[in-house]
């Protein structure tokens, strides 16, 4: 998704496979996440295709749904989100 914003020369599409960062600190790292997100859905111009698991353990679906939101609601391209694993 950074390489998305960086937008290098003839970069057509990304695919997120399950992106993020986790801290093991004592702090919550969510909201920090969400927003960094929304920084690269502000300067993204490519499409992108996320991949996350249902049962994902460090990313579960309602993180997944509030990072895709605050991508698209901060000016990327709207792309249909999809589970791809039960």
């Amino acid at each position: 998704m950074a390489l998305a914003a960086r937008r290098p020369p003839g970069l057509l599409a990304v695919i997120n496979f399950a992106g993020g960062l986790r801290h093991k600190g004592s702090c919550t790292y969510e909201p920090a996440l969400i927003s960094t997100f929304a920084g690269f859905g502000a300067r993204s111009g490519v499409p992108t295709l996320w991949l996350y698991a249902q049962n994902d353990s460090l990313f579960g679906p309602s993180l997944v749904t509030m990072m895709h939101q605050a991508y698209v609601q901060a000016g990327s391209r709207r792309l249909r989100r999809r589970w791809v694993c039960r």
